[in-house]
């Protein structure tokens, strides 16, 4: 049963990190550093293969529902939709959860290491085959650049 002690697969059907193989139970856990990888562009491991690099304070199961709900519509100004129009021509090989995979990075007590690690992550991907955009690298920096009175001046 769902939920009980020593179940790991959490068997919900909506569940993108416990049915796209990615670690079963951690999508239980909040403030998560997560990678999504496309199967279809190759082995995890590849350089060549597409990677999301994302974070969140909610679980990751409402998370990836999110993520699985934008291409079920077919969302183009998301980054899995853009991206399986972009290099996969609109067309999705397999389901889903065979598709991409999702998968915890690292778990975050602070939210604002968990967005500085993201930030890290997005940066140290290849450019030419990450999914995320480069608006989605700035989002939500409070760094300002303008001088602040008494601040160095």
């Amino acid at each position: 049963m769902p939920g009980a002690r020593g179940i790991l697969n959490c068997q919900r059907e909506k569940c993108f990190v416990c049915n796209s193989g990615g670690k079963e139970g951690i999508c239980r856990k909040t403030g998560v550093g997560y990678r999504i990888t496309c199967n279809e562009c190759g082995d995890e491991d590849d350089e060549e293969v597409a990677k999301y690099e994302g974070e969140t304070g909610r679980n990751m199961f409402t998370r990836g529902c999110e993520h699985a709900h934008d291409v079920a519509k077919k969302a183009v100004d998301k980054p899995l939709w853009k991206h399986i129009l972009e290099r996969h021509n609109g067309v999705m090989a397999r389901p889903i959860f065979s598709q991409f995979k999702m998968d915890a990075t690292s778990l975050y007590r602070s939210a604002q290491r968990r967005k500085a690690n993201e930030g890290v992550r997005i940066a140290n991907l290849n450019p030419v085959t990450r999914m995320n955009s480069c608006n989605e690298f700035r989002q939500g920096t409070n760094i300002s650049m303008r001088p602040v009175r008494g601040v160095g001046v």
